[in-house]
Protein backbone atom coordinates (compact mmCIF):
# COMPACT_ATOMS: atom_id res chain seq x y z
CA UNK A 1 0.00 0.00 0.00
CA UNK A 2 2.82 2.49 0.39
CA UNK A 3 1.52 3.75 4.03
CA UNK A 4 4.26 3.21 6.80
CA UNK A 5 4.59 0.08 8.84
CA UNK A 6 4.44 -0.35 12.52
CA UNK A 7 4.07 -3.32 14.92
CA UNK A 8 5.34 -4.71 17.82
CA UNK A 9 6.55 -8.19 18.49
CA UNK A 10 8.97 -10.90 20.18
CA UNK A 11 11.82 -12.76 18.94
CA UNK A 12 13.25 -15.64 20.32
CA UNK A 13 17.15 -14.71 20.76
CA UNK A 14 20.01 -17.84 20.50
CA UNK A 15 20.22 -17.54 24.26
CA UNK A 16 16.59 -18.47 24.43
CA UNK A 17 15.65 -15.41 25.68
CA UNK A 18 12.56 -13.22 24.68
CA UNK A 19 12.95 -9.66 22.97
CA UNK A 20 10.60 -7.59 22.32
CA UNK A 21 10.78 -4.76 18.89
CA UNK A 22 9.46 -2.25 17.88
CA UNK A 23 9.42 -2.23 13.90
CA UNK A 24 9.19 0.50 12.53
CA UNK A 25 9.34 1.34 8.56
CA UNK A 26 8.54 3.59 5.64
CA UNK A 27 8.40 2.36 2.02
CA UNK A 28 11.28 3.61 -0.33
CA UNK A 29 9.71 4.05 -3.94
CA UNK A 30 11.91 3.06 -6.81
CA UNK A 31 12.98 5.59 -9.78
CA UNK A 32 9.73 4.34 -11.27
CA UNK A 33 7.39 5.40 -8.32
CA UNK A 34 6.63 2.06 -7.72
CA UNK A 35 7.36 0.84 -3.98
CA UNK A 36 11.09 -0.19 -3.89
CA UNK A 37 12.07 -0.95 -0.19
CA UNK A 38 11.30 -1.09 3.20
CA UNK A 39 13.78 1.48 5.35
CA UNK A 40 13.02 2.00 8.84
CA UNK A 41 14.72 0.25 12.03
CA UNK A 42 14.20 -2.26 15.18
CA UNK A 43 14.30 -0.50 18.77
CA UNK A 44 14.55 -3.23 21.98
CA UNK A 45 11.29 -2.43 23.46
CA UNK A 46 11.82 -5.18 25.80
CA UNK A 47 12.60 -2.80 28.93
CA UNK A 48 9.56 -0.92 28.12
CA UNK A 49 7.31 -3.91 28.06
CA UNK A 50 8.77 -5.44 30.92
CA UNK A 51 7.61 -2.05 33.03
CA UNK A 52 4.47 -1.99 31.49
CA UNK A 53 3.22 -5.39 32.74
CA UNK A 54 5.21 -4.98 36.33
CA UNK A 55 2.94 -1.51 35.93
CA UNK A 56 -0.32 -3.81 35.08
CA UNK A 57 0.11 -6.36 37.48
CA UNK A 58 0.31 -3.81 40.44
CA UNK A 59 -2.75 -1.64 38.90
CA UNK A 60 -4.64 -5.05 39.16
CA UNK A 61 -3.10 -5.62 42.39
CA UNK A 62 -4.63 -2.84 44.01
CA UNK A 63 -7.65 -2.98 42.61
CA UNK A 64 -8.07 -6.44 44.31
CA UNK A 65 -6.64 -4.59 47.67
CA UNK A 66 -9.21 -1.42 46.72
CA UNK A 67 -12.13 -3.69 46.70
CA UNK A 68 -10.92 -5.94 49.50
CA UNK A 69 -11.10 -2.78 51.90
CA UNK A 70 -14.10 -1.80 50.12
CA UNK A 71 -15.94 -5.04 50.89
CA UNK A 72 -14.60 -4.74 54.72
CA UNK A 73 -16.42 -0.93 55.06
CA UNK A 74 -19.84 -2.85 53.48
CA UNK A 75 -19.55 -5.14 56.31
CA UNK A 76 -18.51 -3.84 59.23
CA UNK A 77 -21.29 -3.48 62.16
CA UNK A 78 -19.35 0.02 63.11
CA UNK A 79 -20.13 3.41 61.16
CA UNK A 80 -16.98 4.17 59.15
CA UNK A 81 -16.54 7.39 57.35
CA UNK A 82 -13.63 9.55 56.17
CA UNK A 83 -13.36 13.11 55.37
CA UNK A 84 -10.33 15.46 53.60
CA UNK A 85 -8.62 18.19 55.27
CA UNK A 86 -12.00 20.42 54.78
CA UNK A 87 -14.35 17.70 56.97
CA UNK A 88 -16.05 17.08 53.36
CA UNK A 89 -17.17 13.55 53.75
CA UNK A 90 -15.30 11.14 51.21
CA UNK A 91 -16.78 7.75 52.19
CA UNK A 92 -19.89 6.42 53.91
CA UNK A 93 -20.38 3.00 55.08
CA UNK A 94 -23.89 1.57 55.43
CA UNK A 95 -23.41 1.10 59.27
CA UNK A 96 -23.01 5.17 59.01
CA UNK A 97 -26.21 5.20 57.12
CA UNK A 98 -27.92 3.25 59.63
CA UNK A 99 -26.33 4.93 62.81
CA UNK A 100 -26.99 8.29 61.55
CA UNK A 101 -29.94 7.68 59.06
CA UNK A 102 -28.54 9.45 55.88
CA UNK A 103 -28.05 7.68 53.10
CA UNK A 104 -24.68 7.53 51.57
CA UNK A 105 -25.77 9.35 48.63
CA UNK A 106 -26.82 12.23 51.62
CA UNK A 107 -23.77 11.94 53.11
CA UNK A 108 -20.96 12.42 50.09
CA UNK A 109 -20.07 15.48 49.39
CA UNK A 110 -21.18 17.54 52.61
CA UNK A 111 -19.38 18.96 55.82
CA UNK A 112 -19.85 15.63 58.36
CA UNK A 113 -20.55 18.21 61.11
CA UNK A 114 -23.59 19.29 59.08
CA UNK A 115 -24.55 15.89 59.22
CA UNK A 116 -23.77 14.87 62.77
CA UNK A 117 -23.01 17.96 65.44
CA UNK A 118 -25.30 20.36 64.19
CA UNK A 119 -25.42 22.52 67.32
CA UNK A 120 -23.09 24.65 68.42
CA UNK A 121 -21.84 22.68 71.53
CA UNK A 122 -21.42 19.59 69.34
CA UNK A 123 -19.86 21.59 66.68
CA UNK A 124 -17.17 22.81 69.23
CA UNK A 125 -16.72 19.35 70.25
CA UNK A 126 -16.28 18.01 66.86
CA UNK A 127 -14.00 20.69 65.90
CA UNK A 128 -11.86 19.69 68.93
CA UNK A 129 -11.66 16.69 67.87
CA UNK A 130 -10.83 17.29 64.06
CA UNK A 131 -8.12 19.78 64.60
CA UNK A 132 -6.85 16.96 67.16
CA UNK A 133 -7.03 14.23 64.38
CA UNK A 134 -5.63 16.52 61.52
CA UNK A 135 -2.43 17.52 63.94
CA UNK A 136 -1.50 13.59 63.48
CA UNK A 137 -2.84 12.34 66.87
CA UNK A 138 -5.33 9.63 67.17
CA UNK A 139 -8.74 10.17 69.43
CA UNK A 140 -10.60 8.40 71.22
CA UNK A 141 -13.79 9.69 72.99
CA UNK A 142 -17.26 9.47 74.14
CA UNK A 143 -19.27 12.08 72.50
CA UNK A 144 -22.52 12.63 71.76
CA UNK A 145 -23.61 12.83 67.67
CA UNK A 146 -26.77 13.97 65.85
CA UNK A 147 -29.21 11.61 63.99
CA UNK A 148 -30.95 12.94 60.65
CA UNK A 149 -34.39 13.21 63.02
CA UNK A 150 -32.79 15.82 64.89
CA UNK A 151 -32.20 12.89 67.69
CA UNK A 152 -28.99 12.49 69.98
CA UNK A 153 -26.53 9.57 70.05
CA UNK A 154 -24.08 8.89 72.57
CA UNK A 155 -21.33 7.04 70.29
CA UNK A 156 -17.53 5.55 71.51
CA UNK A 157 -15.78 8.11 68.57
CA UNK A 158 -11.89 6.49 67.16
CA UNK A 159 -10.81 8.86 64.85
CA UNK A 160 -7.28 8.83 63.54
CA UNK A 161 -5.71 10.58 60.53
CA UNK A 162 -5.21 9.74 57.06
CA UNK A 163 -1.58 10.72 55.87
CA UNK A 164 0.08 10.11 52.32
CA UNK A 165 3.46 11.47 51.52
CA UNK A 166 3.85 12.50 55.61
CA UNK A 167 1.06 14.88 54.88
CA UNK A 168 -2.40 14.83 56.59
CA UNK A 169 -4.95 14.36 53.70
CA UNK A 170 -7.99 13.85 55.71
CA UNK A 171 -9.28 11.57 58.77
CA UNK A 172 -10.73 8.04 59.41
CA UNK A 173 -13.25 8.02 62.12
CA UNK A 174 -15.14 4.96 63.39
CA UNK A 175 -18.02 5.61 65.38
CA UNK A 176 -20.06 2.96 67.64
CA UNK A 177 -23.36 3.22 68.73
CA UNK A 178 -23.22 2.96 72.78
CA UNK A 179 -26.62 4.70 73.47
CA UNK A 180 -27.90 1.78 75.60
CA UNK A 181 -24.93 1.65 77.67
CA UNK A 182 -25.43 5.26 78.55
CA UNK A 183 -28.91 4.51 79.96
CA UNK A 184 -27.97 1.94 81.84
CA UNK A 185 -25.06 3.75 83.39
CA UNK A 186 -27.21 6.12 84.24
CA UNK A 187 -30.26 3.70 85.23
CA UNK A 188 -27.56 2.38 87.78
CA UNK A 189 -25.96 5.42 88.72
CA UNK A 190 -29.90 7.12 89.87
CA UNK A 191 -29.96 3.14 91.90
CA UNK A 192 -26.86 4.23 94.11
Amino acid sequence: TGEPFRMEYRLIARDGSVVWFLDQATVVPSDAGQPGLHHGFYLDISERKELETALAERTAELGRQKRYFESLLEISPVAIVTTDVEDVVTSWNPAAARLFGYTRAEALGRKIDDLVARSAQLRAEAASVTRAVLSERRVQAVAKRTHKDGSLIDVELLAAPVILHGVPVGTYAIYKDISELQRRKQYLEALL
